[in-house]
């Protein structure tokens, strides 16, 4: 069965709507709301043939809706209560596309409430209608239907060489019915039943078991033969319990397999099957062994029946012969039913009108069903005689949807009482349309994204009705991945439109956590406010979003007092450690502290049981600070003053995508001194051809404030003097200047090659630093070391 990719739909007027207007306003739309700019071809008309003179044709281009205008026929008093018929399609269908017409009418009635009509016969098209009732379309008359069916059957008497079981043929319609694998026993007398309407074979007893455990079945499954051996005849009397339960007006069709004794069936059996039409002087002249069909109608008079049997005047013998039954059994229905398609939904039911033909000897059943939101059908109103009926009484709340019902039958004439119209007035409620206002390019491809990526797109909603939203409508969006099965939903709301009133809003998509294939929907108002249709305020793009892996890995950055430390430095009592988490995504920003972990711990030895300590973010030590565009994610901690020891800060960090900084936590030692010292300063390199630096280290809690460095010749002239604001900033822990001698004076003259003595000057405060003593100490004689300038 093909199934079309895409095509049109009607959205106003609803399909067998009632108006009233002068001139109207046809709006189709694209199945597929996403199929972009399009050429639709739109008709009009008073017949569904669309071949009367007033047929009115135009092509039309638009985005997934359009709406064409059309003045209908003048409101005069013949030609009030006009049914229109219009169509629609594609001008150029693509590939996979329907190339039909999509259909529907309505109905234009003069001063008419709005609601649901179907007046004209062709209308009844789209109705259920049962096998029992059928449309004539010559003559517009409603007809009970007429069924053949074709039974043809082979059998022998008992001495022809063929009569076995393998050999007797029963087909009905085509269709064997004694098949190699489901045989009738040799030497019974066997009946088909056949209903009287529909034609159709069936089984009449039923004496236990499933069908191919009863005894007295035969055939191919679903098993419709009967099948009786003598002793059945003759003994239990089951083939008089047969005709018995044969319904009244049905056919039966009774043939021999092999020798049947018929002699030995009594006269009430005989009797008996003279209620089938069968004549018991013709039955009482066959013999043992003699090949018998009979056809004949439950009811029917005595004689009506056709018996076949072996021909007495032919040179074969009866015992031999082969006797062959080729008939097309005739049936009509007696019953039918018709029920109209959903009318609603309904904000208030109004009147229920309608109109059937009847003759006396008509049975008419008419029904109004309540269908509710879960699409269970409630009879409401049953057995109605008036043709004219207050709905108002009816929740449609509870029942947004009715259906109407008529059940017709005639069993003497078989000629069905005509429906000739039947129309609710009801308050119809609006019908929005979701149009997609994004990249038409996106449509056909995949959309190629980097994790974490955001993704936004642009939607108009349309309130393609003449009826307003009461209410704000509530926008759902789902991002669905087909890898990992997970959907992320974001619900909106957006306001309540009048009338050919439209919103425009944009959505944006996040895709962490979403890598892989994705299918991307949209839903406006999902079934919560009652409209005319649901299924045109979706846009589903299936595999919209490709969203690439982010596999790189995070970095962890760690300073102390903003500075890189190495295993085993010194820093200060109570340092400022900030953590940055650097991550490549630009397009997923760290935003919270899942997965960062910080653990500090004491090494000292006479600690016998130390272990890491969670430093929690809830401590007020502790800031965090969310990734930006320009800046990283931070943590800062500054602990309260440490006593002296060796510490290990450890330290754990992951991305939105739970991916680590490391398969094992960064970890450093430092070392925590409380009092204040200072070593001597060391000159790196010395000697030294270009420049130098000075190296030293500083411990406690404070710097000095004023730290100055003379070098001198060896006789003690002072050549140069380098300041504290020179030589940088002085943090505690090791120290290495930013300033670097380059050998030259005060003046910036170059000094000689040779040997050069240099001293460290601090102001009062210096009395709080204690020398800290190294093992390159030796190197200083009164506090004065040595520069080695070679050039």
């Amino acid at each position: 069965f093909f199934i079309p990719q895409g095509g049109t739909v009607h959205t106003l007027p609803y399909d067998f709507s009632v108006t009233d207007v002068s001139q109207i306003n046809l709006t189709s739309q694209a199945s597929d709301l996403t199929v972009g700019s399009r050429t639709y071809l739109i008709e009009i008309d008073t017949t569904k043939k669309f071949n009367s003179p007033w047929r009115s044709n135009t092509s039309i281009t638009g985005d997934g809706l359009v709406t064409w205008n059309v003045p209908l026929l003048d409101d005069s008093p013949t030609q009030d209560s006009v049914v229109y018929y219009w169509r629609s399609r594609f001008q150029e269908p693509k590939v996979g596309e329907d190339t039909a017409w999509t259909v529907t009418s309505f109905i234009n009635i003069i001063g008419s409430p709005e609601g649901w009509s179907q007046a004209q016969f062709s209308q009844f098209d789209e109705d259920f209608i049962d096998a029992g009732i059928t449309r004539n379309q010559a003559t517009r008359d409603w007809e009970f239907t007429s069924t053949e069916n074709l039974v043809e059957i082979t059998t022998y008497g008992q001495d022809n060489p063929l009569s076995e079981p393998t050999n007797i043929s029963v087909t009905i319609d085509g269709q064997a019915f004694i098949v190699s694998t489901r045989l009738c026993p040799i030497n019974s007398f066997n009946a088909i039943a056949f209903d009287k309407a529909s034609t159709i074979p069936y089984a009449v007893l039923k004496t236990g078991g499933f069908d191919v455990l009863d005894r007295n079945r035969c055939g191919r499954t679903p098993q419709v033969i009967n099948t009786f051996t003598n002793n059945d005849v003759t003994s239990t009397n089951i083939l008089n319990d047969y005709v018995d339960q044969l319904p009244l007006g049905d056919h039966a069709i009774l043939f021999s397999i092999g020798a049947v004794n018929y002699t030995t069936w009594t006269a009430t059996t005989i009797a008996k099957l003279t209620e089938i039409g069968v004549d018991p002087a013709d039955f009482g002249l066959l013999q043992i062994g003699e090949p018998v069909i009979i056809m004949g109608r439950k009811g029917d008079a005595p004689g009506t029946a056709l018996l076949i049997r072996a021909d007495p005047t032919s040179s074969t013998p009866i015992f031999e012969q082969e006797i062959n039954f080729s008939e097309i059994i005739s049936g009509k229905f007696s019953t039918g039913v018709i029920r109209s398609p959903k009318i609603g939904p309904a904000l208030s039911w109004g009147t229920l009108y309608k109109h059937v033909a009847e003759q006396p000897a008509d049975g008419v059943v008419f029904t109004v069903l309540g269908i509710d939101t879960n699409g269970l059908e409630q009879v409401l109103f049953d057995n109605l005689i008036v043709d004219q009926l207050d709905l108002s009484t009816i929740d449609p709340v509870v029942y947004p949807f009715l259906r109407l019902q008529i059940k017709v039958s005639d069993e003497s004439q078989l000629t069905p009482a005509q429906l000739r119209r039947w129309q609710v007035i009801y308050e119809t409620v609006p019908d929005g349309v979701l149009l997609f206002r994004g990249n038409k390019d996106h449509l056909t491809k995949n959309i190629s994204l980097s994790e974490g990526e955001q993704y936004l797109t642009d939607f108009t909603f349309f309130n393609a009705s003449n009826k307003p939203f009461t209410d704000s409508l509530t926008l759902q969006s789902t991002l669905f991945n087909r890898t990992n099965r997970n959907s992320i939903l974001q619900e909106f709301k957006i306001g309540a439109l009048a009338a050919g009133d439209s919103t425009s809003f944009s959505i944006t998509v996040d895709t962490q956590d979403q890598t892989g294939i994705n299918d991307f929907r949209v839903f406006v108002n999902p079934n919560i406010l009652p409209e005319q249709l649901y299924n045109n305020n979706i846009n589903d793009f299936q595999e919209y979003l490709k969203v690439a892996v982010d596999d790189t890995h995070p970095v962890l950055d760690v300073t102390f007092d903003g500075i890189y430390i190495l295993d085993g430095d010194i820093v200060a009592p109570s340092p400022l450690i900030t953590v940055l988490l650097k991550d490549d995504n630009e397009f997923s920003l760290k935003q919270d502290t899942v997965g960062m972990e910080l653990f500090i711990k004491s090494m000292d030895p006479d600690c016998s049981n130390c272990a890491f300590s969670r430093i929690n973010f809830s401590d007020p030590r502790v800031q965090w600070f969310p990734a930006t565009a320009n800046a990283d994610f931070r943590i800062e901690y500054q602990p309260d003053p440490l006593a002296d020891g060796i510490y290990t800060l450890q330290v754990q960090g992951e991305d939105n995508s739970g991916r680590k900084s490391g398969a094992e936590p960064f970890a450093i030692s430092f070392e925590i001194i409380n009092e204040s010292t200072i070593t001597n300063f060391y000159p790196y390199p010395n000697p030294f051809s270009t420049n130098t630096r000075f190296v030293f280290t500083l411990t406690g809690s404070e710097v000095p404030s004023q730290i100055k460095i003379q070098i001198l010749t060896v006789t003690g002239k002072v050549v140069r003097e380098i300041t504290q604001d020179e030589l940088g900033p002085i943090r505690i822990g090791n120290n290495i200047t930013d300033y670097a001698w380059n050998g030259k004076d005060e003046f910036g003259d170059q000094l000689a090659n040779g040997v050069y003595l240099y001293r460290v000057l601090m102001n009062r405060d210096s009395d709080s630093f204690k020398h800290r003593q190294t093992s390159a100490d030796k190197a200083f004689k009164k506090g004065y070391g040595k520069l080695y300038l070679l050039r």
